[in-house]
């Protein structure tokens, strides 16, 4: 009898030593849990890079820079309808995955659907505060429904169908911008804006590994979920985020706190020193957009009838454009002295940090490489000539018309 209590006991201990050694699970450690960060990557056309995006995630936290703060990872691993959730534990300077929970996924995640998600990651993963980094293919504030005008860019089935037949890039030469062939796990910024205030939670950032986010329509849909956002005017490269550069400036005091002007400067930092273009990147402080909306509105109210569209500073090679520099649109079209310069006094507050390079490249319609000019941090699609139905429900066109 003495054997088999002895037996339990150890048993019992070996369970609670397992429970608290990675995820600290019990109700007392997890109040004093300061940040998880979740990492959700969504598609599988994406897999090479978000192994590698894994991967480094894994090299940053070997340094033991997360403390009692959690990362949790959530991909499809190449598996197109089931996605799992995995939390990277430092253990005396080696990283483990441990399983948290597996999910079912829709073709099209709903409102429901991401919200589960988010959720249960954070029950199983609670803290005081969360960060989301979104790693996935973006078209910024543009529906799935409109997904066949971004893939002709407005053009004519001639006009389409003569241009160049496109080879497979290099993986250098990839970017993030086209939706994801298999269609799964895929949803659009509404969805993702509605979905995290279903949680009850607000992130503290959310950082887009993905194309076009740094786009005023999009952030504006995000105003209410996320307190900063991170991304890019144009497109993204397919390597996504130097991880092992970014993710110490997340988990900045043992992960009890961020810096996300450095978060942003070290991707600024990285492509500057590789590739040498597409460095282009912006910190975005959401609690100013309302205000930047309000300016905006005024700048409506004295729009010059007349510009010449192209000479905008644009990010995306289409031959119709869809995304266009917000300052520099307001500079060369607003005719009123004094809404100009009270919208670029509110746009300086809502971009508190940005930085570019000279050029960045596209792989959309016109695969090359672009000047940037004029880079105020967010981009609009407000001059574009495409998707003016969709345009006119955005939640950005109703508060600045």
């Amino acid at each position: 009898m003495k054997l088999l209590t002895r037996y339990i006991l150890l048993v019992l201990t070996a369970c609670a030593v397992f429970i608290s050694s990675c995820g600290k699970h019990n109700k007392e450690e997890d109040k004093t849990t300061p940040q998880t960060i979740i990492v959700y990557l969504s598609g599988t056309s994406l897999n090479w890079a978000f192994s590698i995006n894994v991967q480094d995630i894994e090299t940053a936290l070997q340094q033991n820079i997360k403390g009692d703060s959690r990362v949790v990872v959530v991909w499809q691993n190449g598996v197109a309808k089931k996605a799992e959730a995995i939390e990277l534990c430092y253990d005396n300077g080696h990283i483990t995955r441990q399983p948290l929970a597996e999910y079912d996924l829709s073709s099209t995640m709903s409102k429901e659907d991401l919200s589960y998600i988010f959720s249960d990651v954070m029950r199983l993963a609670p803290a005081s505060a969360y960060g989301l980094i979104l790693g996935s293919h973006s078209w910024a504030w543009i529906p799935f429904d409109d997904y066949d005008e971004i893939r002709t860019n407005g053009l004519s089935k001639s006009a389409y169908a003569r241009l160049r037949i496109r080879e497979e890039l290099p993986r250098h030469l990839q970017t993030r911008f086209i939706g994801d062939p298999s269609g799964a796990n895929r949803f659009d910024i509404t969805t993702l804006a509605e979905a995290i205030q279903a949680t009850g939670k607000k992130f503290e950032y959310i950082l887009f590994d993905a194309c076009f986010m740094a786009n005023v329509e999009a952030a504006y849909e995000l105003r209410n979920s996320t307190k900063y956002v991170i991304g890019s005017a144009c497109e993204i490269m397919g390597n996504g985020f130097p991880y092992t550069k970014t993710l110490p400036h997340l988990l900045k005091n043992g992960g009890r706190s961020y810096d996300l002007t450095e978060a942003a400067r070290s991707f600024h930092e990285h492509y500057k020193s590789t590739l040498k273009y597409s460095g282009t990147i912006a910190l975005i402080n959401c609690s100013q957009l309302d205000a930047l909306a309000a300016t905006m509105k005024e700048v409506n109210k004295s729009l010059s009838e007349e510009y010449d569209r192209s000479a905008l500073q644009t990010y995306e090679g289409g031959t119709n454009h869809i995304f266009f520099d917000l300052g520099d649109y307001v500079d060369k079209v607003c005719t009123s002295a004094e809404a100009k310069s009270s919208f670029k006094s509110q746009l300086e507050k809502t971009v508190p940090a940005k930085f570019t390079l000279d050029t960045f490249w596209s792989t959309y319609i016109h695969s090359n490489h672009y000047p940037v000019t004029s880079f105020s941090g967010l981009s609009t699609s407000a001059p574009s000539i495409l998707f003016r139905d969709s345009y006119s429900q955005t939640a950005w066109y109703k508060a600045t018309h």
